[in-house]
């Protein structure tokens, strides 16, 4: 059966937009999928998908999405707010389909980033690769990390892409092993005992101590970001 769903992406400060929609189909469920720009600036995602049934096909939706703002997040280098399910159509007993939508929130925004042709062709390209999983999964890491409004939460994400990036057994040494490869490769970054100031901002994060230095995890946490996004860049960006 024939599904369609419709979705949500709602950027963070910084803005993107496209003179005409963005076309493509994944690699792996063959979804036909469609970007375009609402008044508000929110993109919004058109999704027709095959299934057995609704419930696969709503999963598939989900997935899709995410698939689709964690792509859309680093390639364009954007923050993702956050992206929803808006509503669906199923198959009916008539031939036709029945609508149903949810509930979404709009919002005013002032700039936006606008991509050119050459631009728009290049993220309908990317879009429609079957991304490996370990790439798959730092992608995603990385967009959430964009997406979280709480500093403490961003800078422990973007640490633990580091740990991924460079133990990707994710062992129990993992922290020691990017730890040390920190100090090797940015010694410029000030100590903190024996650790880099950025893992012991990182096993500190939680902290509960009053003389637990917090305004430092704002001083470092654009520092972390960059190494976390060259870390990507030359670890991940050759399998895209």
């Amino acid at each position: 059966m024939k599904f369609h769903f419709s979705g949500i992406i709602r950027l963070k400060e910084n803005k993107i937009g496209f003179k005409k929609p963005l076309f493509f189909t994944s690699p792996i469920n063959k979804i036909n999928t469609k970007v375009e720009i609402r008044a508000n600036d929110d993109l919004v995602v058109g999704m027709e998908i095959e299934a057995e049934n609704f419930e696969r096909a709503q999963k598939m939706a989900e997935l899709e999405l995410a698939r689709v703002s964690s792509l859309l997040s680093w390639f364009e280098n954007i923050g993702i707010e956050k992206y929803w399910i808006t509503g669906h159509s199923i198959p009916n007993d008539k031939g036709g389909y029945t609508v149903i939508s949810k509930l979404t929130i709009s919002r005013s925004i002032d700039d936006k980033k606008t991509l050119n042709i050459k631009s728009v062709k290049e993220l309908e390209k990317n879009m429609n690769v079957d991304h490996a999983n370990d790439v798959s999964d730092i992608l995603l890491m990385w967009t959430e990390a964009l997406t979280q409004n709480s500093t403490g939460m961003r800078f422990f994400l973007f640490y633990r892409i580091l740990e991924k990036l460079i133990d990707p057994n994710n062992s129990m040494q993992s922290t020691t092993k990017t730890d040390t490869w920190l100090k090797s490769n940015y010694p410029k970054l000030p100590l903190e005992g024996k650790r880099s100031i950025l893992t012991f901002l990182r096993d500190n994060i939680h902290a509960k101590s009053p003389n637990f230095p917090f305004e430092k995890i704002d001083q470092y946490i654009n520092n972390l970001q960059e190494i976390a996004r060259k870390a990507i860049e030359d670890k991940v960006v050759e399998k895209l």
